[in-house]
């Protein structure tokens, strides 16, 4: 009986391999379609102490020229590569880049609502405003492996996304989290912290 159990349990694992797996997004999006192959933002980093400069690049328009800013220096602490941030020219997918932009967004988006295209060889992030913009940049490093949310080079991680289509706004017009300062005393660090997971989910 406990060979049989362990059979089916190897079975399962084997038959788990050919299915794409759906990603893990806190919050859940309310539309998300898995799409097949990844996007690769950037090769392994060979070095921590000599930045590299991929061939993707990051496009925004002037609305969301601070998310940019903000992505590249995000991807920069944890990938070892500096991401050239250049004008967006229009409104299309990028071969080879990461566009932000508010332009041509969906109608029916809030002004924190989002849609993320991650194709093979491009990322396209859209929202009516630059906050949509920010909360889709957000998503794409959830996309991306865990090592992407550390404060130093973590050059072993393969730096790929899920091909997905994701369309995502905030159900309720008030979210928060309780620091009980009182209780147990937070430094200041620790407070950006906790402001920095809040805005990752």
């Amino acid at each position: 009986m406990k060979r049989l159990s362990i059979a089916f349990i190897l079975l399962a694992q084997v038959a788990s391999f050919g299915k794409a797996a759906t990603p893990s997004i806190i919050p859940l999006p309310q539309q998300m379609q898995v799409r097949p192959g990844v996007f690769t933002l950037c090769p392994t980093q060979p070095a921590a102490a000599v930045p590299g400069h991929p061939l993707v690049k990051i496009y925004a328009d002037a609305a969301s020229q601070g998310d940019a800013d903000f992505l590249a220096q995000q991807l920069f602490k944890s990938t070892g590569q500096q991401f050239a941030i250049a004008p967006a020219n229009g409104a299309g997918p990028v071969r080879e880049g990461i566009l932000l932009t508010t332009a041509n967004a969906n109608t029916n988006l809030n002004n924190e609502g989002y849609e993320l295209t991650v194709a093979p060889d491009s990322v396209v992030i859209r929202g009516t405003t630059s906050a949509g913009v920010f909360y889709g940049a957000q998503t794409l490093l959830q996309l991306l492996p865990p090592q992407v949310l550390s404060s130093q080079p973590a050059g072993a991680a393969g730096w790929t996304a899920p091909c997905v289509y994701i369309f995502d706004q905030p159900q309720y017009h008030w979210r928060g989290a309780m620091l009980d300062v009182a209780r147990h005393f937070i430094t200041k660090q620790q407070v950006k912290q906790v402001l920095d997971a809040m805005a990752l989910h």
